[in-house]
């Protein structure tokens, strides 16, 4: 005798609904809509009632959360399962989770937990391990059953992002070449009994991450949440009927598998959409990493070639062909991890005014060799870094559909993604021991332009784009960091006919008066720096990349003192340290994944968050934007006219566009262009002879060498588009 509905076990019930949807393509089986067409006013009701109790209990406990990440930027999210693990309403927030909670509920029923250890009332279960269908080590997962009358007939889960939980690197998103490095690994455990967290659970976290008051508060939060619903179910059960809700629920995953293959019938061409990004590791020769894993010491290069097929149907299918093959390094990502990189961006620009659930995620399929990055095989592989894949796959693929949208006439649908750099501060803690974590302030950034608008010049971020950089004092509440500024960038942008949002700054002041030891990690590379993966559509140029430094030893209090200047830009730190306004003993420029030497009060730090790609030929901008932006200090003439071709004159105060003398501009900048083109036969015919010189970097070799090995119609293609000899060898 099973706990489920009818007295099945979960694992029948899992069974049961795979075996229907196969034999009917319908979710459970079901191929009528009974209750919609029966009341439609009713299900909406129904509907409503649940959508409010999973945001409501988000919005709700959040603000008891110590952790900035969660009660400032709001990186959780609450949802609604069916007994046997399918999603039926979410909150809010971090939508990367549509799957890897279902899949961590599923993965529990597959090994049986229903009878060992038990699923009962008050237990709550965790999981942040992507073996059992965790995203990375970060990214804690809650659930726990609802029962009702003896029956169990669902599931609440959350999610929220921790700051960091105890790996070798003092940051929530480590340099970790294996998973013995990535922190504390919780794979299914039952953390709560009877609504109380277990005593064994608060120890480990007390004694294995740094900063275990917040992450024992964010796991209240998800148990305060997660009980709201559960109770909340009861109620709406003793309203509507316990047959109804378990017909209910199951009817809106399947009204919403529909609703998402009209919605791609309605957007986007049917067809072979293709795309190739990158993802590079220039890590050989840091310093600051010779004193973490020597095997985060390698330069890399990783690719990811993919095609997405949009069905006739309504459908998508990604298959990822052109990929490396698993390796020492954190950049790996499952099928289900893929999932949650592909719901952050559906959820924004395609299924936005959908009904998210399991009906949806079954509209989409995926295919990558076995034992690539993208599917590895190895259980002891890293994710701990999987947001830079996952961000530089799924922003790009946003370009590729932007793309249909513009090719169906959804001018105001096309949306360029952006993802950003952080920081992390690792300081030794006055009580004793270390303490510190990563800030979240770079989840308000810009984001790339539309086709219609320029981008948000702040408050955007890919994975949660209901966010804020959260305040500055709880940041300064928590780490031993006082901000000098938050501060626009000039001349800090993607160019287009529609603009990125313009690049901001942040420069801390080192403050660990009360301890001996500050350290700070820049991840300017994080997702990625080095090689941005968007690249702007139709002419439109893509984003600065970021960039973070240190000063150590300055004269910032004698500068202060004095009434001096201080700097706030990057710009005005740099031209300071030339003129030798602002001093320091050293200076360190970071673009990449690095570590600072010790901090002391006094010394400086910060790092730039860059906006998303432009829209559009930036010659094509409308001259009004571009007084606009000079108007808030974001461009100055001189970029105006390089960039835009927009001639501005000053006539007395006020700033005034010459349109006879833009004209002849930007007809000038259309002839340099054509006097620079080069033909494509001319490139191809230049490119192939590198190529079968062996004219290229080691790690673009070693990559295309290792992809080919493990995917045959990648080498095809490639061989086949540059004409190459069979026997020719890369």
């Amino acid at each position: 005798m099973g706990i489920g509905p009818g007295g099945k076990t979960l694992k029948e019930l899992l069974e049961e609904n795979e075996r229907l949807f196969a034999e009917t393509g319908c979710y459970y089986g079901i191929k009528e809509l009974t209750l919609r067409k029966d009341d439609p006013v009713k299900l909406e009701i129904f509907y409503s009632r649940l959508l409010s109790l999973v945001v409501g209990a988000r919005e709700s406990v959040r603000y008891i959360a110590a952790s900035p990440g969660t009660r400032e930027v709001g990186e959780l999210v609450f949802a609604l399962y069916t007994p046997e693990g399918d999603g039926v309403v979410f909150s809010t927030g971090i939508m990367a989770h549509v799957n890897t909670l279902s899949r961590f509920i599923k993965w529990m029923i597959e090994n049986d937990y229903e009878e060992d250890p038990g699923i009962v009332e008050g237990r709550f279960f965790e999981n942040n391990d992507w073996w059992a269908g965790g995203l990375h080590p970060v990214d804690v997962l809650q659930v726990t059953p609802i029962f009702y009358k003896g029956q169990l007939i669902g599931w609440a889960g959350a999610v929220i992002h921790e700051l960091e939980c105890g790996a070798y690197e003092p940051a929530g998103c480590p340099l970790s070449p294996t998973r013995f490095v990535e922190g504390v690994h919780i794979m299914g455990d039952i953390v709560a009994e009877n609504d109380k967290l277990k005593k064994e659970y608060v120890q480990k976290v007390m004694l294995n991450v740094r900063f275990p008051e917040l992450f024992i508060t964010d796991a209240k939060v998800r148990m305060t949440g997660n009980i709201m619903i559960r109770e909340g179910v009861k109620k709406i059960i003793d309203e509507f009927g316990l047959d109804y809700y378990m017909r209910a629920i199951r009817e809106l995953v399947e009204e919403g598998r529909r609703a998402f293959m009209e919605k791609v019938k309605l957007t986007l061409i049917p067809g072979k959409y293709r795309t190739a990004c990158f993802l590079p590791l220039p890590y050989a020769n840091l310093e600051g990493l010779s004193r973490l894993h020597p095997y985060a010491q390698q330069d890399r290069l990783l690719q990811f070639l993919y095609e997405i097929t949009i069905k006739e149907d309504g459908t998508l299918h990604y298959e990822f062909y052109g990929v490396n093959p698993q390796g020492p390094h954190p950049f790996h990502a499952t099928p289900t991890l893929l999932r949650g990189g592909l719901w952050i961006t559906l959820t924004q620009i395609l299924a936005y005014d959908l009904r998210v659930s399991e009906g949806t995620n079954l509209c989409v399929t995926f295919s990558a060799p076995p034992g690539s990055t993208l599917n590895p095989t190895d259980r002891h592989v890293s994710t701990s870094n999987v947001w830079n894949v996952l961000c530089t796959v799924f922003g790009s693929g946003a370009r590729l559909l932007s793309q249909g949208f513009f090719a169906r006439g959804f001018l105001e649908e096309v949306f360029l993604m952006n993802t950003n750099d952080l920081h992390a501060v690792q300081f030794e803690d006055p009580r004793g021991g270390l303490t510190g974590g990563d800030s979240m302030e770079l989840a308000g950034a810009g984001s790339g332009a539309r086709a219609v608008e320029d981008g948000l010049d702040a408050g955007y971020c890919l994975w949660l784009p209901d966010t804020t950089a959260g305040n500055a004092e709880r940041w300064e509440e928590t780490y031993p960091e006082l901000y000098l500024y938050r501060s626009y960038l000039t001349n800090a942008y993607a160019p287009g006919k529609f603009r990125g949002g313009v690049a901001r700054h942040s420069l801390f002041i080192a403050w660990p008066e009360e301890t001996s030891f500050m350290q700070v990690v820049m991840k300017c590379g994080w997702t990625p720096a080095v090689f941005p993966f968007d690249k702007g559509l139709f002419g439109g140029y893509p984003p600065p990349v970021p960039v973070g430094f240190c000063l150590i030893d300055t004269n910032l209090k004698e500068l202060i003192e004095k009434g001096g200047p201080i700097p706030r830009t990057i710009y005005e730190v740099k031209d300071m340290l030339e003129k030798g306004i602002l001093r320091a003993s050293k200076v360190f420029w970071y673009r990449t994944h690095d570590v600072t030497p010790a901090l002391k009060p006094y010394d400086i730090f910060g790092l730039v968050h860059k906006g998303g790609a432009g829209y559009g030929d930036p010659i094509e901008r409308d001259p009004k934007y571009v007084l606009r932006d000079l108007a808030w200090r974001f461009v100055t003439p001189e970029y105006a006219e390089k960039v835009h071709g927009v001639v501005l004159r000053k006539v007395g105060e006020e700033w005034r566009v010459d349109l006879e003398a833009t004209s002849k501009k930007r007809e000038a900048i259309k002839k340099e262009r054509i006097e620079k083109a080069m033909s494509f036969e001319e490139f191809w015919k230049r490119e192939r002879e590198r190529i079968l010189r062996r004219d290229l970097p080691e790690p673009i070799l070693k990559c295309y060498r290792e992809s080919m090995r493990i995917s045959e119609r990648f080498k095809r293609e490639f061989y086949d588009f540059w004409k190459l000899p069979e026997d020719f060898e890369l």
